[in-house]
């Protein structure tokens, strides 16, 4: 499972039979033997309602003439809800014989059809998608002037998109949304932003002192992700402005001996509020669960892109973060390197 997008000129006519992840719909049916074909719907129900797709006809056909078994055309499910919506990519969205169907990790798969005689419906879960590892987040809003630097909805767009990112490779992203997301800058916190310099250090990471306050006054629970949105990132002394879109701290962050401050403050996200993208929070993530930089080899490989830690795009040819999303899949190469990492913040699922 995981988005897939038909760009007008790259050659896939046959995108979705092309692609691994596909599956059929399969219905055998002694009362129609012989009838040629018949319709079934399938929806997806998942616990966060967002993810939901509505029931969709589907056109199943007899596989030889006489046998009463009956298959659809490749069916996809989606973890991108803009992919999955694209009237373009294959049928108008939910209209008769659309093959992409928007699921979230831990869905279910549901099917129903009527007998021949009209009389009776059946109708049952047929598959799910597995929750393998768990992430738990907690955002914190800050302030700027007295008023927070964004909406908790603005904060809930963000953890949408990294769940569809996380999603094809099968991780589930919980967090508290009742928890108290906004508050006031902690002393020593700047309303103007904050990160004055950046994470530095020959063998050790050093943390700038107002970091450190954020952290102490500001942290989730253990084995909790916290993500810091804050008014600006001054990352360089030579940036100037509002610096980067967002940081990310982990304890091996420059590959070399890891003092003890980073080991407490390790697994933190800072987004600048002003800057972000869709794509921020997903990317510095991805940092943290691979604990790897920018130059970590899968990054770059040519085979694996679309990357999401990297923001070449594959088909438009154009540079920037406003690519369309197949441009920001995690490649299988970055996938197996952060199960074999065994990293404690993936989770087993309650």
């Amino acid at each position: 499972m995981y988005d897939c997008f038909n760009h007008a000129g790259n050659g896939l006519t046959n995108w979705l039979g092309q692609d691994p992840d596909k599956y059929w719909i399969q219905v055998t049916d002694p009362e129609r033997r012989g009838d040629g074909t018949m319709v079934v719907s399938i929806s997806t129900q998942n616990e966060n309602t967002f993810y939901n797709c509505p029931a969709t006809e589907i056109t199943l056909t007899e596989t030889a003439a006489g046998t009463a078994i009956f298959r659809s055309q490749p069916q996809l499910l989606m973890s991108e809800k803009k992919n999955d919506e694209e009237p373009w990519k294959w049928k108008v969205n939910h209209a008769k014989d659309d093959a992409t169907h928007l699921i979230a990790v831990g869905g279910e798969i549901w099917l129903e059809y009527k007998t021949k005689d009209g009389q009776n419906t059946i109708r049952g879960n047929i598959a799910s998608v597995e929750v393998k590892p768990v992430i738990k987040v907690k955002p914190f809003i800050l302030r700027a002037d007295g008023t927070p630097v964004m909406s908790l909805a603005e904060v809930k767009v963000d953890i949408h998109s990294l769940r569809e990112r996380l999603a094809p490779i099968g991780i589930r992203v919980d967090f508290d949304d009742n928890f108290q997301h906004i508050h006031e800058n902690p002393s020593g916190v700047s309303s103007d932003g904050i990160v004055d310099e950046p994470f530095s250090g020959a063998g050790s990471i050093r943390i700038p002192d107002d970091c450190k306050k954020l952290y102490s006054a500001l942290s989730g629970a253990s084995g909790e992700i916290s993500i810091y949105y804050t008014n600006r990132l001054h990352l360089t002394t030579t940036s100037g402005g509002e610096g980067n879109k967002g940081t990310s701290l982990y304890p091996n962050l420059f590959d070399g001996t890891v003092d003890s401050s980073a080991i407490w403050f390790a697994n933190r996200i800072l987004i600048n509020c002003h800057k972000r993208t869709k794509w921020t929070l997903p990317h510095e993530m991805l940092h943290i669960l691979l604990q790897k930089e920018h130059t970590y080899y899968p990054y770059n490989e040519p085979l694996n892109r679309p990357s999401a830690l990297w923001y070449a795009p594959v088909w438009s040819g154009t540079g920037g973060d406003d690519t369309f999303e197949s441009s920001k899949r995690i490649s299988d190469r970055q996938a197996i390197d952060l199960y074999e990492s065994k990293n404690p913040l993936l989770q087993k699922p309650q």
